[in-house]
């Protein structure tokens, strides 16, 4: 499992007494981040690059990336 950490947690409440009758809302959120960063993966030299569905095993896209440092 991997870890993650909060950010920001924000909670906002409404109460509102009119002469009949009362409204009451809330609402709260959290925002999480992970733990640690993701490294950074640098591609310098030529790759293949497939995407297969894990069902079938079909492979859906492949491509040869011959120069990843041309832009």
């Amino acid at each position: 499992m991997a870890k993650i950490s909060s950010k920001m947690a924000t909670h906002k409440a409404l109460l509102k007494i009119h002469k009949n009758d009362t409204e009451v809302a809330a609402a709260s959120s959290i925002d999480f981040l992970p733990y640690s960063v993701p490294p950074i993966v640098k591609f310098n030299h030529p790759f293949l690059l497939l995407i297969v569905d894990q069902y079938t095993q079909t492979i859906l896209f492949m491509e040869k990336i011959v120069n990843p440092t041309e832009k």
